[in-house]
């Protein structure tokens, strides 16, 4: 009887070794680009994790914070509105006095290549015996 040995099953460390389990490879789908899961679908569902979430996923456009996509409704260029402040419709440009220029074609120049002298061995790092 000293040689059997029993092991107890905790039914609560089964239920959180699958959980856990079916969580990281719900992640690793998720890295692998199989299962896309939305941004407003986080923030909706879950508010708390949204931060983290936009964190874990990174700069895309669906994870913008509400300011931007909120100046991106006007319809202009939303990438360009966030990163310099400038809204294109704002900009007036106008060209006066254009006139044609005529384009000189360039010459090709052959470059001057530096010739150099192959390095001459040191004489006191030979291997040959002196003497």
């Amino acid at each position: 009887m000293k040689d059997v040995e029993l092991r107890r099953r905790v039914p609560v460390a089964t239920m959180a070794l699958i959980g856990v389990s079916l969580l990281g490879i719900f992640q690793l789908v998720m890295l692998a680009g199989g299962y896309r899961l939305p941004a407003s679908t986080v923030k909706k569902t879950v508010p708390w994790l949204y931060d983290s979430f936009r964190r874990f996923v990174g700069e895309h456009p669906d994870t913008r914070p509400d300011s931007v996509s909120r100046s991106g409704e006007s319809g202009g260029n939303p990438a360009l509105e966030a990163v310099s402040g400038i809204n294109p419709e704002e900009l007036s440009v106008t060209l006066e006095a254009a006139e044609p220029v005529e384009i000189k074609p360039v010459e090709d120049v052959q470059p001057e290549l530096p010739v150099s002298e192959p390095e001459k061995e040191d004489l006191l790092d030979s291997d040959e015996p002196v003497g």
